[in-house]
């Protein structure tokens, strides 16, 4: 990995970059960071000229002078990857960042090749525990206790093994997990948690072009079930069997062989 850095909308933004090829732009979940991807890379790399940026407000990345939501964040994406000549490029998007990468297909097809989506949050195949939480989050009593949570890493962790991950904690991509909540900006987690809401599956039923969906059978927030119940294309669901959300070894391993199939010419 290369960590680099670009000037968009009057801030420097920083990026990080590996392998050679078509480029696929990779966009991190909420309050996340490039380093999420580090285990995807060694088999997308191979193919791809992969380009993972810290989106603004995350990993203190400046903030956007507007709202932060899939919309704002898909026409930042599309001056990244003009800024650095990567388009068109393949487009990845890792839960929240599915619905940005869903909202840069449909406003800048152009410059779109194919869509890589991981757990994708459609609004009829999430879970209710995923909606009850994400409104509780968003509302204006909860946002002074949310700021504060940030900063605590015994109370966050505590809500992650049990809710989330299931006991499934792997310490090391929990200690990026701890970074990045202590980083991002009240402001940016506030509003890209509303737009979590916001269902883009028409968007999804509405690209022509290579579309290739992964989630884990028992993951918190995506129902695998139901995705296979929305009218999508065949064939495109690719199931890791037996994961949840929480990224342990056997989880890994499983999710490489499925992206191998994605990198695969």
């Amino acid at each position: 990995m290369t960590l680099r850095q670009v000037e968009l909308q009057g801030a420097r933004y920083s990026y990080a970059e590996a392998g050679w090829g078509e480029p696929l732009l990779l966009i991190h979940g909420w309050a996340g960071s490039w380093e999420n991807f580090e285990p995807w890379i060694p088999t997308l790399s191979r193919r791809f000229r992969v380009i993972v940026p810290d989106l603004p407000g995350c990993h203190g990345a400046p903030p956007l002078a507007g709202r932060h939501d899939a919309t704002a964040y898909a026409e930042f994406c599309d001056q990244l990857l003009r800024a650095v000549g990567a388009v068109p490029a393949h487009i990845g998007g890792l839960c929240s960042g599915a619905s940005i990468a869903l909202e840069i297909a449909s406003r800048y097809p152009q410059d779109v090749r194919g869509l890589l989506l991981h757990t994708p949050l459609f609004a009829d195949a999430t879970t209710p525990f995923f909606r009850r939480q994400i409104r509780l989050f968003a509302s204006r009593p909860m946002r002074p206790l949310l700021a504060r949570m940030r900063h605590l890493a015994r109370v966050t962790r505590l809500y992650k093994t049990i809710f989330v991950d299931r006991g499934r904690v792997v310490p090391e991509r929990d200690a990026i997990d701890q970074r990045n909540m202590a980083m991002v900006h009240p402001r940016a987690a506030r509003e890209l948690a509303v737009d979590l809401l916001s269902d883009r599956l028409a968007h999804a039923k509405r690209w022509t072009g290579p579309l290739f969906i992964i989630v884990p059978s028992h993951d918190s927030f995506v129902r695998c079930d139901a995705l296979g119940q929305l009218g999508l294309p065949e064939g495109i669901v690719h199931v890791i069997e037996g994961g949840g959300h929480g990224w342990d070894e056997p989880f890994l391993r499983l999710q490489d062989e499925i992206l191998s199939k994605f990198a695969s010419p």
